[in-house]
């Protein structure tokens, strides 16, 4: 549920950041509006770029493993919150100010602009809550006479492979627990969380 957390709030922490940018602009210069707001914000010409890239990654790149196996274990286990941070924290910031902008002068696409920030930020919010939700609390506990673990939902296959893992080195561990201790979502495991979850029952292992 922590990441579901941090999703909500980065998107909160944006708005907010946004409504106090357009304030702050408004009380500042009057010829501010939604037309002129590229000339008053420079820092849309580095932001929109990087939100659409970051919101590429988040949904096609990053999700590859033929890409993401080449990053450092640290990185690769913080990739999500990274690409949420630049994609819904900075879609969300420019909502902020977008939505403050057009109602404080009255703008007559105010009502259009508020549909299009929700389609946006909500299927955003939608695909990366949805791709947070831990799978850990769903999961049974099946095994064989001898002990191994068998997987017991469609997205848990690295925690059990883990807890398999452990059980063949000695270590007492079920998919249940790993799931815990890497993070697995509904939208699966990462090679960095993996190597985060074995560290966690003393056993080390690296990208090869």
């Amino acid at each position: 549920m922590g990441l579901i957390f941090f999703s909500v709030s980065i998107l909160l922490l944006g708005i907010a950041l946004g409504v106090v940018r357009s304030r702050a602009l408004l009380r500042l210069r009057d010829s501010f509006t939604l037309a002129t707001a590229h000339r008053h914000l420079p820092e849309l010409r580095v932001l929109a770029p990087v939100a659409i890239l970051a919101t590429l990654a988040l949904l096609l790149l990053f999700r590859s493993y033929l890409f993401t196996w080449y990053l450092s274990a640290e990185i690769d286990r913080w990739r999500d919150q990274l690409l949420w941070v630049l994609s819904g924290g900075v879609f969300s910031y420019l909502t902020g100010i977008a939505l403050h902008v057009a109602f404080a002068r009255r703008d007559p696409e105010r009502i259009k602009l508020v549909c299009a920030s929700l389609g946006i930020v909500g299927a955003l919010s939608y695909i990366q809550i949805v791709g947070a939700w831990p799978v850990a609390p769903q999961l049974g506990h099946l095994h064989t006479p001898d002990g191994y673990v068998l997987q017991t939902s469609g997205c848990s296959c690295a925690a059990a492979s883990m807890a398999n893992v452990a059980h063949v080195l000695g270590v007492p561990a079920t998919e249940k627990q790993m799931a815990q201790l890497d993070g697995t979502t509904h939208a699966g495991t990462s090679a960095g969380q993996i190597l985060h979850a074995l560290r966690q029952i003393g056993l080390r292992g690296n990208k090869r």
